[in-house]
């Protein structure tokens, strides 16, 4: 440990009243500490596995009245009119914590941040949200370092990943959230300027959003279609796996293979769940016509009712294998973990344009089609033979 403090921290989140900011993904507060204020602006940037990278713009001030003078003209999306923005933001929210601070060295000598902040979130109107979490903040070096101390910090469980800042959970209480609606997995969105590559990737990163997501959202209320899409979403990057499996070695994701596979197995009682549903909806009407109909009905029942609680599926959601998963797929992604399993002619390949690979994986598809389609009329053919002999 090369560094220890201690200090609370008072922040007032600022907006217009129409969220314009938020509508751009930006957020505006300004943070007091002693008799210090400092603005910050924080742009859009992507969140992958609770990993936030996001650009953001400090500026010291003798005040909690924000100056927007002070941020670079490039910060500010295209278009936004700064001036006339000054004259209509006004306090949203509040985050005030005691925050415990520690710089670490780690063995590759990056420099991490560890805090822990314990506090609330408040609104002027009674929002409140209680503050508990960690965060991770890469001062020199790797990003693989925060990642090998998330890994030991979520060793003995108690902690999960989380996908929303305290900004988030402000905005939230100030709008009065009533809970994201489930959503079902969709296609993956990519086009022919991409390599292999970047389509894999990017496949990777809509399905682990997608999970966390619909995690997020099971945390928050027992939503069981929740926890379906979060299967949805593990399939989505099994497959992905499989369909870049000619490019990329199997030895490169074995380890990740291993871990999708148990958790799927951990999550297959939702599958049955949704099928005894299905049974006893309307009052049992696809089993009416059965002369044991009230027998299997309470079997059904006791069988669902013996399906894992909420409680049960939260404490997993908190497990340590659970969370490391989750931080070995993120790191795996961001990293490029299968590039050092890769040949030069690999390589090559993936950063082929998209639509080369898939023209021939399609004419691979279509080719392997027809040679199944020749020996299963073959077959059909010596059985006819061996018939009409008979």
């Amino acid at each position: 440990m090369l560094q220890q403090r201690q200090k609370n921290l008072g922040n007032i989140y600022y907006d217009t009243p129409d969220f314009l900011l938020r509508r751009h993904d930006i957020g505006l507060r300004v943070r007091r500490y002693d008799d210090v204020y400092v603005q910050t602006l924080k742009t859009a940037g992507r969140v992958v596995a609770g990993l936030h990278q996001r650009p953001e713009y400090n500026a010291e001030l003798d005040s909690p009245v924000p100056d927007l003078s002070l941020i670079p003209a490039d910060a500010w999306p295209d278009g936004l009119d700064v001036n006339a923005l000054s004259q209509r933001i006004n306090p949203l929210f509040s985050t005030d914590f005691e925050r415990q601070q520690w710089l670490l060295a780690m063995p590759d000598s990056s420099q991490v941040e560890l805090a822990f902040d314990s506090g609330e979130v408040t609104t002027d109107a009674g929002g409140y949200d209680p503050i508990c979490e960690v965060e991770l903040e890469l001062k020199s070096g790797q990003t693989d370092a925060l990642f090998v101390l998330a890994r030991e910090l979520a060793e003995n469980g108690g902690l999960r990943l989380g996908n929303l800042s305290k900004a988030a959970r402000g905005y939230r209480l100030a709008t009065g959230y009533e809970g994201d609606p489930v959503k079902p997995l969709t296609m993956v969105d990519v086009n022919d300027r991409l390599s292999v590559e970047q389509s894999f990737v990017h496949a990777l990163e809509h399905a682990l959003e997608h999970w966390h997501y619909h995690e997020q959202i099971y945390v928050e209320r027992p939503e069981q279609e929740a926890i379906f899409e979060i299967c949805n979403a593990v399939s989505l990057i099994r497959q992905a796996l499989v369909l870049f499996g000619g490019l990329i070695p199997r030895r490169a994701s074995a380890l990740l293979r291993q871990e999708l596979q148990w958790l799927e197995g951990e999550l297959s009682w939702v599958y049955e769940a949704r099928a005894i549903e299905r049974l006893l909806d309307d009052k049992g009407y696809f089993l009416r016509k059965l002369s044991t109909q009230k027998p299997l009905m309470a079997k059904l029942k006791a069988r669902y009712e013996a399906l894992p609680e909420r409680a049960e599926v939260l404490e997993l959601l908190h497990a340590s294998r659970y969370c490391n998963l989750l931080l070995d797929l993120s790191r795996w992604i961001l990293t490029r973990g299968w590039q050092p399993f890769l040949d030069d002619k690999a390589r090559e390949k993936l950063a082929e344009p998209l639509r080369q690979f898939a023209n021939r994986s399609l004419a691979q598809s279509w080719k392997s089609c027809c040679l199944c389609l020749h020996w299963v009329m073959s077959w059909i053919a010596s059985v006819i033979w061996i018939s009409s002999r008979a």
